[in-house]
């Protein structure tokens, strides 16, 4: 189910970057694509941090 949260949210992130960037996106598309990959690699990064995090604070 994570996965549909990221879509959507790559979907809204590319949106909103393309309305601020008017003239110097790579189109709807584009943008949509890009705020969907950026979502997924954002949520990969931060659960290997969090999961990296855990382990550091871990009692040994």
């Amino acid at each position: 189910m994570h996965w549909f949260w990221f879509l959507i949210i790559g979907i809204i992130a590319g949106w909103l970057a393309g309305k601020l960037t008017r003239g110097h996106g790579f189109g709807l598309a584009g943008d949509l694509v890009v705020g969907i990959l950026g979502a997924f690699i954002g949520g990969f990064c931060s659960a290997f941090s969090a999961s990296s995090l855990s382990a550091l604070s871990a009692p040994s």
